[in-house]
């Protein structure tokens, strides 16, 4: 009784290696591939001395693995039967060949049927979780941003609530129509803006999408035009150019030590136009030079991912200098709180028209400018004053990373009679279009 290996064609490079059970006793002696291929040369050089199969083990050990598995096994079927066929044989080599694809789709095969034990509020969970430690990834294959899975934890949580509410637990077909209409109702009710309802919407649609994608169910009603992601456009304000130098001209003496760190940081936030996210966290290793001898900030944006490079301001390389080019931490809760007295110091004091969605209502209200400011503000600032300043579209959307123009038209706050103030400046409103006899 014994098991060996040898190869037939040895006129290539590369030969299947095949094998040979036999045992005498019982009058068997089958010859089988194992699907394996090897080195001619060297597989026939191994044969031949003991030190050269030695060397072949250490670096084919792979292969020498399942070489010895099958000799293992094929030995105790010899030994255990007394009629061996040649399809027991294959059968045996290729559960052992393709012993990690036959697991892993076992594996997958469990994952299929626990999944489709799950309801909807269960699939929530598992989704949750899987996001929150990087198990589940993005379509770019890429861990889920901070930001989203906040969004997709506080959708559960505003779901949760719902269905407390009405009394009834919704599973992946209960998602339709009449749902939405109620669901936007409830928001409604609790006087949620259109973009708050929208943002969880836009959840429930992705996380639905999602399932439907491992057959965890067939319902499509969110796929449907009446199901859509409601917006609104946002009432917010920019600072002015007089503004900003109001806030620059501010004298340390009437600061906190935390209002001044606030002040710089969102300055700093004016100057390169980013999110807080981005522009709190500019270190050392975000400076590099340009090909004109200038410093610029370098860096990846944390919600999108999008590389930008933007120019070190004369007022931007002052702010760095001062904390060695590494600003100081602190939250945005903090420089929230501590813009809106900084710009009240400021004089930044006048009466603004607000317009402040509550639930399917849109409330206009007048109050001072210097409430409205927050983070956010010194992004949106930072675009508008560079679009006032002239600079090409283009070239400002390669800062702020917006996709397209008509997203940053929309994100940019610039009223009629600044637009017909940059329009006056061009060639069209100065020159001659023709000679007029």
């Amino acid at each position: 009784m014994a098991t060996s290996f040898f190869i037939r064609k040895k006129d290539s490079d590369r030969a299947t290696l095949f094998l040979r059970a036999r045992s005498r006793k019982n009058g068997i002696d089958i010859k089988a591939s194992t699907l394996l291929t090897v080195d001619v040369k060297e597989w026939e050089k191994a044969q031949a001395s003991a030190k050269d199969l030695k060397n072949l083990r250490k670096r084919e050990a792979e292969l020498f693995d399942k070489l010895d598995q099958i000799e293992k096994t094929i030995d105790t079927i010899l030994e255990l039967n007394s009629t061996v066929s040649t399809e027991l044989i294959n059968e045996a080599v290729f559960s052992i060949i393709n012993a990690e694809q036959i697991r892993a789709e076992e594996e997958r095969e469990e994952v299929r049927k626990e999944s489709a034990k799950e309801n909807l509020n269960q699939y929530i969970a598992r989704y949750i979780d899987e996001i929150k430690t990087g198990k589940r990834l993005t379509k770019k294959n890429t861990v889920y941003a901070k930001g989203t899975v906040h969004n997709r934890i506080s959708f559960q949580s505003e779901f949760n609530k719902f269905q407390e509410e009405v009394g009834r637990a919704f599973d992946f077909n209960d998602i339709t129509i009449d749902f939405y209409n109620d669901f936007v109702g409830w928001f409604n009710q609790k006087g949620y803006s259109p973009n708050t309802t929208g943002k969880h919407i836009k959840s429930l649609k992705f996380i639905l999408s999602e399932a439907r994608e491992e057959n965890l169910h067939t319902n499509t009603e969110t796929q449907r035009k009446a199901f859509k992601i409601l917006t609104a456009d946002a009432d917010t304000v920019y600072l002015t150019r007089d503004e900003i130098s109001a806030i620059e001209s501010l004298s340390d003496k009437v600061l906190t030590a935390s209002q001044r760190i606030s002040r710089d940081i969102f300055l700093t936030g004016v100057y390169i136009a980013q999110r807080y996210s981005d522009y709190c966290r500019i270190t050392p290793e975000n400076i590099i030079s340009l090909g004109n001898g200038k410093n610029a900030i370098r860096m990846y944006q944390q919600k999108t991912g999008a590389k930008v490079v933007i120019p070190v301001s004369t007022q931007l390389e002052t702010i760095l200098k001062k904390y060695d080019y590494q600003l100081p931490r602190t939250t945005s809760q903090t420089v929230n709180v501590d813009i809106k007295v900084i710009c009240r110091k400021a004089g930044i004091t006048q009466k603004v028209e607000h317009k402040a969605n509550k639930g399917a209502m849109v409330i206009t209200e007048y109050v001072e400018k210097c409430s409205l400011i927050s983070t956010h503000t010194a992004r949106r600032t930072g675009a508008t004053l560079m679009y006032l300043e002239g600079l090409d579209t283009i070239s400002i959307m390669k800062i702020t990373g917006h996709r397209t123009e008509k997203e940053f038209k929309k994100y940019i706050r610039v009223n009629e009679e600044e637009n017909a103030l940059i329009l006056s400046n061009s060639d069209f409103f100065n020159k001659p279009i023709m000679n007029v006899r």
